[in-house]
């Protein structure tokens, strides 16, 4: 009953058509990452064996036409079947639970599909069946608040599931697959989930009774994979764990230093690679990322890695986004591993060596450090970054007389050295660097310290470095001076900004693959 002020409660629930078919969608990710999430259910049941049935059409076998993922764990009531059909679960999680928010296995089902059937049984209970559909919503007399049909399982259904689980588990089937999927072809899908799952389950499957395959009907098993080559001492040169307490958990953090020279598999040592791989529960959650800012991709450090390991107790700290793919490490964490991954940094900057001449090293250093000069000439001009020392100017002091003049210094002039390095105090002069960091990396990559220095390091491994600068003419060599001194003073206006310098990173890195092709194939 309304008030005579006309204060009354009005109902807001959220519009389901919308919900299941727009937020929803929207919120999930890949395909595969999809049924990662699907995986981590059947892991959370105890489930020993998994498998994800890729159906093809059967007019056409190079087209999807549904999915099924079936494992042997615990099985379901119907009351927690129910629970699952529904965004935002009250299911309760046990310790060490890969689910833990409730919205991982609804985002993921209806991110891929319009349709989802779940069978399940657990031990001594009967088979229930689930179906939802998304198209239910938009019909005018549906009852949003009743989205799940259930109903107990028909004797061939029960056949159906005792040949596929035994007896306990569950099958979740999904039809009316959303247009724009990422995936159409099911044995490029699979290819690509073998791969993926290698890593981020990587660590469950070495350690635990676990079968997870893949396949449309001839069914590939994912073989666990060590990205981090730990067991191999020439790969993994150096390695280093320690366990942080923080508020009542345990985050332990290894550091590792990997000769990419050794690695075959392209996926281990490429530029993405770098940086911090985040695992909750053994789960892969993320895999290159930069910890909260911690860490800034550089090609020069495309030897790094850093594993982070936690459990469900340490979500509140690290902020684990509900679909348990993104951390946001709390600043007294991030406190307490920067000093550590200083040490990292500082070895594989140490191990760095130049694999020229010393004659030749000589003459090209000359020459770096006399356009260094011509670029401090031109400060002004190029508008390049004051250093934290430069001197500031101050307004002069009210006792001045007027009309006097300040003295403009001693009547000493001074050459064209001495004048750059007095702008060297005020300013951030790009500096030249030859250093041998592997065949794998770019050809010139730009470094910018802390402390604001900033350095255009050229890889001397690489063949088109040889070829055009250290073996090259003049003219050519002082034209790609001109052209990475461009390059390393537009940089570093983004280098603070994570996203934008990780996106010019990968941008630049292909580029001097390319320029390697290109500079080895065509004449």
């Amino acid at each position: 009953m309304m008030k005579e002020d006309g204060a009354h409660f009005a109902r807001n629930t959220p519009n389901m058509a919308k919900l299941m078919d727009v937020i929803i969608p929207g919120l999930g990710g890949t395909t595969v990452e999809g049924f990662a999430d699907l995986i981590d259910n059947s892991i959370d049941a105890n489930a020993k064996n998994i498998k994800i049935f890729i159906e093809p059409n059967p007019k056409d076998k190079r087209v999807i036409d549904n999915y099924l993922i079936i494992d042997d764990g615990a099985g379901m009531t119907s009351d927690i079947l129910v629970e699952s059909h529904r965004f935002g679960t009250d299911t309760i999680h046990t310790q060490n639970d890969l689910g833990v928010f409730g919205v991982g296995g609804t985002i993921a089902c209806f991110s891929i599909a319009k349709r989802k059937i779940t069978y399940t049984k657990t031990k001594y209970g009967s088979l229930w069946v689930a179906e939802s559909d998304t198209d239910w919503y938009s019909q005018q007399k549906f009852d949003p608040d009743r989205g799940c049909r259930i109903r107990r399982g028909s004797p061939k259904e029960e056949k159906f599931f005792e040949n596929s689980c035994g007896r306990s588990g569950t099958i979740i089937v999904l039809q009316k697959l959303r247009p724009g999927g990422d995936y159409t072809n099911p044995r490029h899908l699979r290819a690509k989930m073998i791969k993926e799952y290698s890593r981020t389950f990587g660590k469950l499957l070495a350690t635990r009774k676990l079968s997870i395959s893949v396949g449309p009907k001839d069914l590939k098993e994912v073989k666990a994979k060590d990205p981090f080559y730990q067991s191999d001492s020439d790969i993994c040169t150096y390695q280093f764990s320690r366990t942080y307490d923080i508020g009542g958990g345990k985050l332990k953090v290894t550091y590792l230093q990997l000769n990419l020279n050794l690695i075959e598999e392209k996926s281990d040592k490429e530029y993405t690679a770098q940086g911090f791989w985040v695992y909750r529960c053994g789960r892969l959650i993320r895999r290159g990322d930069s910890f909260g800012g911690l860490y800034i991709r550089n090609p020069l450090k495309n030897s790094l890695r850093v594993i982070v390991e936690y459990d469900e107790k340490l979500d509140n700290h690290l902020r684990t986004s509900a679909t348990k793919n993104k951390v946001e490490p709390s600043q007294s964490i991030k406190d307490q591993i920067k000093p550590d991954l200083q040490i990292l940094i500082k070895r594989i900057n140490d191990h760095r060596k130049n694999n020229t001449t010393p004659e030749t090293e000589a003459k090209i250093t000359k020459e770096q450090n006399i356009f260094s000069e011509n670029i401090a000439a031109l400060a002004g001009q190029l508008n390049l970054p004051k250093t934290r020392s430069a001197p500031v100017y101050r307004k002069p002091s009210a006792d001045k007389k007027a009309g006097s003049v300040e003295p403009k210094g001693s009547s000493i002039k001074r050459n064209k050295k001495q004048k750059a390095d007095a702008v060297k105090q005020s300013r951030i002069i790009p500096e030249f660097k030859l250093m041998a960091v592997g065949p794998y990396a770019p050809h010139v990559s730009y470094d910018f310290g802390e402390d604001g220095r900033m350095q255009i390091c050229i890889n001397t491994d690489s063949h088109y470095v040889q070829k055009n600068y250290i073996k090259g003419d003049p003219k050519t060599q002082s034209v790609l001076r001109k052209e990475w001194s461009a390059a390393c003073i537009t940089e570093f206006e983004f280098h603070d900004l994570e996203e934008e310098y990780n996106i010019i990173n990968s941008f630049r890195s292909q580029v001097s693959r390319n320029i390697e092709i290109l500079d080895k194939n065509i004449k």
